[in-house]
């Protein structure tokens, strides 16, 4: 699935995952990758491996878009589908005026389990 990053986006946080690995390939901009606490940013035509068990997170640090293809199993995409859900409905209650988080954590960490995937503190 190719992905589109927006400028200066802070990413999805920290998170590992117990039953699948992932792979992302930079293909324009640069992505900021942290890997079991050691950040490396990556130029277009970078690949990034991040196995099963290890911590991770990316972003955006640039005030240009970054354009990226994951390579990741069909689990991991469902996941990536659903955080989205949550993050759309969590924008139309702030736009709606309601006074809670954009995004229930008690909801995304529900969700990443779901999937055989934690969040991790960072």
């Amino acid at each position: 699935m190719e992905s589109v990053i927006p400028p200066l986006w802070p990413g999805p946080g920290l998170h590992l995952h117990r039953a699948y690995d992932e792979a992302v390939y930079v293909l324009d901009g640069t992505v900021t990758f942290t890997l079991d606490g050691v950040e490396h940013l990556c130029p277009a035509g970078s690949c990034v491996f991040m196995p099963r068990g290890v911590s991770h997170g990316f972003s955006n640090p640039s005030t240009e878009p970054a354009r990226i293809l994951p390579v990741v199993t069909p689990d991991a995409l469902r996941l990536v589908e659903e955080l989205f859900q949550l993050e759309r409905v969590g924008q139309v209650n702030v736009a709606a005026g309601l006074e809670h988080a954009a995004v229930d954590p008690e909801a995304v960490a529900a969700l990443y389990g779901r999937y055989d995937s934690d969040l991790v503190e960072g």
